[in-house]
């Protein structure tokens, strides 16, 4: 019998990961090994005093998660440490590039979308209440 103590940590209890390329399995495991040993010991410090990790979004762009259709494996690998950057990261790519890339004109589409997908520019989403 294995001790559980030895197995590593998986969110992908039917090991799906293992039916994708090797270059997406190396995306992964890049993204996990960021995660866990870059963003993991800093991510707490910040959200206890109310402020937006700037510094990791350069690794990120590094990684070339900028403008990626976040797919569940990208997104399931940046919520295993810090689901807020799971989240900041798919609103970035999808609520704001995907708001320019289906609505806007062509022009803020030619000036936002390239520093957006390389992270030099950080989309976000306001929303508010009518009252």
């Amino acid at each position: 019998m294995t001790d559980t103590a030895e197995l590593p940590f998986t969110s992908d209890f039917y090991d799906i990961e293992a039916l994708l390329p090797d270059a997406d399995r190396a995306l992964l495991a890049d993204v996990r090994e960021f995660m866990t040993s870059e963003v993991a010991p800093i991510i707490n410090d910040y959200w206890s005093r109310e402020e937006f990790p700037h510094e990791i979004w350069p690794r990120l762009a590094d990684l070339g998660l900028g403008g990626l259709v976040l797919d569940g494996f990208v997104a399931m690998e940046l919520a295993s440490v810090d689901s807020s950057v799971a989240t900041g990261l798919g609103v970035h790519s999808h609520l704001a590039m995907g708001s320019i890339h289906k609505c806007g004109s062509e022009e803020q589409k030619e000036r936002w979308l390239p520093p957006m997908a390389r992270l030099e520019k950080i989309g976000a989403f306001g929303l508010t209440e009518p009252d």
